[in-house]
């Protein structure tokens, strides 16, 4: 609980001590308004009040039709801007021009601090479910690098339009082996009592999961090329070819062309990820390593937890909340 509290003080340091004090000081200059320091305090409290009203009603209301979003999100802004303007007794413009410093002030936040991001799927089963919304701390490798275990946000090399979450599992330089539920890193196998097995560590077929080489699927194939890994990487075909060739073939070819295994290097600048409910995962061991600069930030905590309860039907979890990793 002291960590999620710990995430609410940027939000509280911006909105009650910075953005007032710069406003109040630079009102005059930018002919907004001579606006105080307290009177621009008590109106962020206020719009964090109503912003915080339209999260939970979006939350806990199922909105089927866009439109009713779109509606309620104007008649909140409309709001906002008949209490700023009642409150500093100024014109529309001027009104508008306050909330769009507030609203600058948020997106810094979200962009440069904190991230939210919720589950949508159960490939991290049990340790995050889907509804769990977690703080995500973009900060978290300024200063130092990932490590394994850590769980982090991030864009897959597969589809770099989608953001997705798992687990670090090995960094540049580990080797990678799995076979059934047997995950070994550098030959040494690892175990976690977090982990999930809904087949009992085998495929759709029934046959044990092992990696290398990477798992294909027939439509749409998710493994490593380089037409693909050409756009986002530094890679360049020899160093592509260097670190996935021998791991892109199939599971029979691979056992016949390595019987004692051949063990997937991950390269510089990479690490591997896979998800906790390792046979509900999209995940390296298909379309994979990620690049560390592909790491948006460490998922750290939740805020929020919404879906399946104990009774089966949606609800609010509020015992995840609150919950580290």
């Amino acid at each position: 609980m002291f960590l999620l509290l710990a995430f609410f003080l940027p939000f509280i340091l911006v909105y009650l001590i910075i953005h007032p004090f710069i406003l109040s000081k630079f009102s005059k200059i930018l002919k907004i308004g001579d606006f105080t320091f307290k009177s621009i305090v008590n109106i962020n409290f206020l719009l964090v009040v109503i912003q915080l009203s339209v999260f939970l009603t979006f939350t806990l209301v199922n909105f089927n039709k866009i439109y009713i979003q779109i509606i309620i999100s104007i008649l909140a802004f409309i709001l906002q801007i008949v209490i700023i303007r009642n409150k500093f007794n100024t014109n529309i413009v001027k009104s508008i021009a306050l909330w769009f410093s507030i609203y600058v002030t948020r997106f810094c936040i979200w962009t440069f601090l904190v991230m939210s991001y919720n589950l949508p799927s159960g490939s991290m089963e049990d340790v995050l479910l889907v509804g769990d919304r977690v703080f995500v701390n973009r900060l978290a490798y300024v200063f130092k690098d990932p490590k394994r275990e850590d769980i982090v946000v991030l864009l897959p090399p597969h589809e770099r339009e989608k953001i997705f979450i798992k687990r670090i599992v090995a960094l540049e330089g580990d080797t990678v082996e799995v076979e059934g539920k047997t995950l070994r890193i550098n030959g040494q196998q690892v175990d976690s009592a977090y982990i999930k097995y809904e087949r009992d560590g085998r495929d759709e077929y029934g046959n044990p999961e092992v990696f290398p080489p990477f798992k294909s699927y027939p439509v749409p194939n998710y493994q490593p090329n380089y037409k693909w890994w050409s756009n986002f990487s530094n890679f360049d075909q020899e160093t592509f070819d260097q670190v996935f060739q021998d791991h892109l073939i199939s599971p029979s070819e691979f056992k016949e062309k390595f019987p004692k295994g051949n063990a997937f290097i991950v390269p510089k600048g990479y690490v591997f990820v896979m998800g906790d409910n390792r046979d509900n995962s999209l995940d390296s061991r298909v379309w994979g390593p990620v690049s560390v600069e592909d790491i948006k930030g460490r998922a750290d905590v939740i805020y929020w937890s919404q879906g399946p309860g104990a009774l089966g039907k949606n609800e609010i979890r509020l015992y995840r909340i609150g919950k580290t990793f």
